[in-house]
Parts: C-alpha cells; structure tokens; sequence
C-alpha cells in the first residue's frame, strides 16, 4: 500500500510540473517563459516529504487523505503553460444519440352485423262455423184407403107386405195415413281445424369484429453492400397481424307452424221420420127397419163392410239441417332470416421508436495530446 502511495505520489508531482522543465527532447519555443517561483517553490516541498516518506515508509498512513496537505493539493491551475504547442491535438469520438424512427401502417377493422330479411308467408286461419241447409226429405209409403162397401140382399116376406123405411146416419171411418214428424236430437260434431301456432323464440346471433394491423419486428442490421462493415442501420420488417371476436347479440325471431286440432261442438239438430196416424171422416150408410104389410113382397136388406185398399205414396217435407263447417282466411306472417354483413374501415397509422445513431465527432485540445486515445 505504500509504495502505491510513493507512486501516486511522483505522478501528481510530475503532472504539475511545466513541459519545459523535464528533458523531453523537444526543442524550446521561441517564445520566452515568464519567469515564476511558484512551481520551484511547490516541487522543493514536495521532494523534502517525499524523502521523508522514503525514509520512514512505515510511517505512510492508509488512507491517502491523511497524507500532508502539500502532497495531495492540486497545483495551482493559473500557471502558464509551458510547451504548449500551437496546432492543436486532435481525435474522433464516438457519440451516440437517440434518433425517431417510424414506419407507416395501415389498420384496417371490420366490423360484421347481421341484417334482417323478412318476406310474408301465407298461412291457413281456420274456424268453424254452424251453416243451416235446406234439405227435402221424401219417403215412399203405403197408405190404406178405406170405404164402405154396400151389399144389397133380398129377403121374401110372406103374408104380409113389409116396407123398408130407410133413414140416412153418418158412421166414423179411420184411415191409415203417415205424415213426416220431426223429432230434435242433440248432435256432436266434431271436425279438424288448421291454424298458425306462432312463437317467439331468443336467437343469438354472433357478430364479428375483426381488427387487421401490423406488427413491427426492428433490428439492427448492416447495408447490404458493406460485406458486414459499416454502421448497422436500423430495419423494421412488417407482419400483418389479424384480431377477430365474436360480438352475441339477441334477436327475437318468430317461428309460425300449422297446427291441426280437433274441435268439438254439441247443437241441436231435427230429424225427420215418417209417422203413421189414423184420419178418420164420417160417411153416410143408410138404417133401414122392415114394416109388415099383409102382401107379399120381396125386401131389401143393405150390409156394409169395410173396403180397403193400398196406395202407394211419396210424401216429401222441407227440413232445416245445422252442420259444422270449417271457414278459413289467408293470414300473412312474416318469416325472417339473418345475413351477416362486414363493413371494413381502414385508418393510416405510424409505428415510432428510439433508435441509436452513432456519430463520429472530432476532438481537439491544445494542451494534451490525445492521438493515442
């Protein structure tokens, strides 16, 4: 540690000193040195505690700040300089500054929304309705048509003469006839309805966003045609860089089925039928008595009996008749789909950063020479 000490120590004495006071074989400028004491003064102390040191070395302390003031003082800097040449020294340096670099790019973004296309579609709306129709009923039956046969008989009365004395009485006949009755029922009916069955149902529909860019990969690299000398210029090479998502929106969409269900319904209805009834009228038959005479005389005795005979017949009636009949309408719905459409936007944008730049300065002083630097 002390003799690093000494060492530093004849260092700063030999850096204070003037050029012109050590034998460097250069020859002396023309111009005179002003005369001065101080520097002389300076090194006479210097060399007495340099011989001290030399001497006693144990004595040198650790550390360098304790040393004696006259040792680790700077000279005085307001001493001429001696030797001084007068083209100055000079030497390149290298500076580096940071310098803004952008590259242009474009962004391109798309953006995909569904539009909705509906067109109307028919469909069957059925109900039921009750129609009366007027029907004719007609039956073919066979009546009997009765009448009183008269039968005329002679009977001889001896002795005595006998007079007939009729009188005229009207006597109750029935006929058979049929007449169409109605009778009312209670009728269900039943039929098949067609009808739309209309919903609403929650679609999620995803929309994409798409974002297009450009990623930037800046290296230092040298020119081509420097055989990889040279100053390494900074290149950025471009990768286009694509970003989707999918946006879910929810769209209600209504969804229409034919539906066939069954529809029921009771009502009164009448129907006809054929009816057998008797038709009675009164027809005259003659009552005779026999009055005796007292000559002979050939008498009449009347006897009815009951002729009948078939006719055939077509006995028609009009009847209303209910039925259950459908009735449909055509009803509009809208039927609608989705299609997605993409709608780009493009934006001009600059990629910058910081890149060194390293230039070459020139540096010149007067006083040391810096060539070996």
């Amino acid at each position: 540690m002390s003799v690093v000490l000494v060492v530093l120590t004849i260092v700063q004495l030999v850096s204070s000193l003037p050029k012109g006071y050590l034998g460097t074989g250069e020859e002396p400028t023309e111009e005179p040195l002003p005369p001065t004491t101080a520097p002389l003064a300076n090194l006479e102390g210097l060399l007495e505690n340099l011989e001290g040191l030399l001497e006693n070395p144990e004595s040198l302390p650790e550390n360098p700040e304790s040393l004696p003031e006259n040792l680790t003082e700077t000279p005085p800097t307001t001493a001429p300089v001696y030797g001084a040449s007068k083209d100055p020294l000079c030497h390149k340096v290298e500076k580096v500054e940071w310098v803004d670099h952008c590259e242009d790019y474009v962004e391109k973004t798309c953006y995909t929304q569904n539009k909705e296309e509906c067109e109307p579609k028919a469909f069957n709306n059925c109900t039921s309705v009750i129609i009366t129709d007027v029907d004719r009923a007609c039956f073919k039956v066979v009546e009997m048509v009765c009448s009183l046969e008269e039968h005329i008989k002679y009977e001889t009365v001896e002795e005595t003469y006998k007079v007939t004395k009729c009188t005229r009485i009207k006597d109750r006949i029935c006929d058979t006839i049929f007449d169409v009755t109605t009778l009312t029922k209670d009728v269900y009916e039943c039929l098949n309805l067609t009808s739309p069955n209309c919903y609403l149902e929650d679609k999620v529909l995803d929309e994409v966003t798409c974002t297009h860019s450009v990623e930037f990969d800046c290296r230092r690299e040298a020119p081509e045609h420097s055989d990889g000398y040279g100053i390494k210029e900074v290149v950025c090479h471009q990768k286009p860089t694509s970003h989707c998502y999918d946006v879910p929106r929810t769209v209600h969409k209504e969804n229409c089925t034919e539906e066939v269900h069954k529809y029921c319904e009771k009502f009164s209805n009448q129907f006809p039928f054929p009816q057998e009834k008797q038709n009675c009228h009164f027809e005259t038959k003659k009552i005779c008595e026999i009055q005796g005479r007292t000559r002979p005389k050939k008498a009449k005795v009347f006897t009815y009996s009951k002729d009948c005979k078939p006719v055939e017949r077509e006995i028609c009636d009009t009847v209303e008749k209910k039925r259950l009949v459908p009735t449909c309408d055509i009803q509009d719905r809208f039927v609608c789909s989705y299609v997605p459409v993409e709608q780009c936007n493009e934006e001009a944008k600059q990629y910058c950063q910081k890149d060194e730049k390293i230039i070459i300065e020139e540096v010149c002083d007067i006083k040391i020479d810096t060539s070996y630097l």
